[in-house]
């Protein structure tokens, strides 16, 4: 049963969590050098190997119970409720750490590892309590929609709707949700590094300024919510890609130039690179979870097989991890290095490749509803 299952998740939580915080004391109490650092590196990439089980155990039963127990025409928004949900954890997250710092919960000469694990843990019962006591017990085998229970079990090979549009559109979406995971999750390493190195912003207060700036996902996902019938979900992928190209053009030096032009001489040049990302954050994000949302329609599902849903959203997951915050991180602090206008055309260039993915081989390729 699903609430089992996310109780196991929850679990693994607890316990990365737990071992973390071990080795926060140990560092803050100047222990560490007393236990090997090969045993030391072990338990640590252990402990967040077996939280990022947990979430990524939490993460895909979210989505395919979203695919299984939600209605075709619901799922786009709750796909996009479910990104808001990990957006909200990007942005608090930064902001806590800066909170740590800033009271100096440790005492002076700490390193503050030790608030931070205790933080860690807190976080990590919390959202076990929540599982515990508010999540409902559910059968993974039920679907929202009767018709949709012989095509997920029917093999691909043997189906005539598998076709090729739906395979397109399926690869096209997995290659945006790629392209997210790489330019989201570089963007707060290298706006850390430009803020403290050009800007000379001081390191508390630029976690606080980065979590803030990226919780401008909350404005954008309500006045998503009260407005997104007015368009079709096609239209709003496109909006918030335009939106996410927009923003990025925010980072190029010449831009605090020009709003110095138009009055506004007094501004840090390090507050518009958070505008950058207050825009690029939520509207790459949300675009993203309106075009996965388009393969988890009853139209555009797969049967059984190498691309079904199921197989799908692990794929989504392995991209946004494995690819994106492998690999995003590391190549923009090497651009950031070079000059904040490199970074400034590599994030330009990825969220025009976004919008083009969806004009080229998305769009063309969304069907209408199933009577």
């Amino acid at each position: 049963h699903g609430r089992a299952l996310l109780l196991f998740a929850a679990l693994c939580n607890f316990l990365g969590a737990a071992v973390y915080c071990g080795l926060s004391f140990l560092a803050d109490s100047h222990n560490i050098p007393a236990v090997p650092m090969w045993k030391a590196s072990t338990i640590l990439m252990a402990s967040r190997m077996m939280d990022g089980f947990g979430t990524a155990f939490t993460a895909q039963l979210s989505f395919v119970g979203t695919v299984r127990w939600i209605p075709s025409s619901e799922r786009t928004s709750w796909i996009v409720s479910l990104q808001f949900s990990v957006m909200m954890g990007i942005g608090l997250g930064p902001m806590i750490s800066s909170l740590i710092i800033k009271f100096d919960l440790c005492g002076k000469g700490s390193e503050h590892f030790g608030a931070v694990g205790i933080a860690y843990v807190g976080i990590a019962l919390a959202s076990a309590g929540v599982v515990a006591l508010l999540c409902p017990s559910a059968d993974l085998n039920a679907v929202a929609e009767p018709a949709e229970s012989g095509l997920l079990s029917q093999p691909l090979e043997h189906s005539r709707s598998a076709t090729s549009g739906n395979i397109v559109l399926v690869c096209a979406c997995l290659v945006m949700t790629a392209l997210r995971g790489f330019v989201i999750s570089g963007l707060e390493a290298a706006t850390a590094l430009l803020l403290e190195t050009d800007y000379g912003w001081d390191k508390g207060a630029i976690g606080f300024a980065i979590g803030v700036s990226f919780l401008g996902c909350v404005p954008v996902k309500l006045v998503y919510g009260a407005v997104r019938h007015q368009l079709a979900d096609e239209s709003w992928a496109k909006v918030f890609a335009i939106l996410a190209i927009s923003g990025s053009f925010l980072l190029f030096t010449r831009s605090c130039t020009i709003l110095g032009s138009f009055g506004f001489r007094s501004v840090d040049c390090g507050i518009v690179v958070l505008l950058s990302d207050a825009i690029l954050f939520p509207t790459l994000y949300i675009g993203d979870a309106v075009v996965f949302g388009f393969v988890t329609m009853s139209q555009h599902l797969l049967p059984s097989g190498w691309l079904d849903v199921n197989r799908v959203i692990l794929y989504r997951h392995i991209l946004v991890t494995g690819l994106g915050r492998a690999l995003g991180p590391l190549l923009a602090r090497v651009q950031a290095d070079g000059g904040q206008n490199n970074f400034a055309w590599q994030q330009v260039s990825l969220a025009v490749v976004f919008f083009a993915l969806l004009e080229i081989f998305v769009t063309p390729n969304i069907k209408p509803p199933l009577a």
